[in-house]
């Protein structure tokens, strides 16, 4: 998805289903991380900050050097731990303290 059509439905708030479509796009190129930016941006609004951080470590397990994903997911950890959401405690994260 061209950055115009993301910003678009970002901007008026079709969030569901620009989330369906980055889905799909994600699906047909795995190894892209241009859609995972966006999806991430998109949870980021819906305020589904642990989906977002878990969108930041799949991308860099695919480009582990990714500075932009490094500083995304370290701000965001940053404000959940500000929101006192416990991230240890929710089981939808890729972040095992006893690993």
């Amino acid at each position: 998805m061209d950055s115009i059509q993301f910003n678009n439905n970002l901007e008026n708030n079709n969030l569901n289903s620009l989330i369906k479509m980055l889905l799909k796009e994600i699906e047909e190129n795995k190894l892209s991380t241009i859609p995972l930016f966006q999806i991430a941006k998109v949870f980021i609004k819906k305020d589904e900050l642990v989906k977002a951080v878990n969108t930041y470590i799949t991308i860099l397990e695919i480009e582990p050097s990714n500075q932009e994903a490094k500083f995304n997911k370290e701000s965001t950890l940053s404000i959940i731990s500000q929101s006192q959401l416990d991230i240890i405690a929710c089981t939808n994260t890729h972040m095992d303290p006893w690993v």
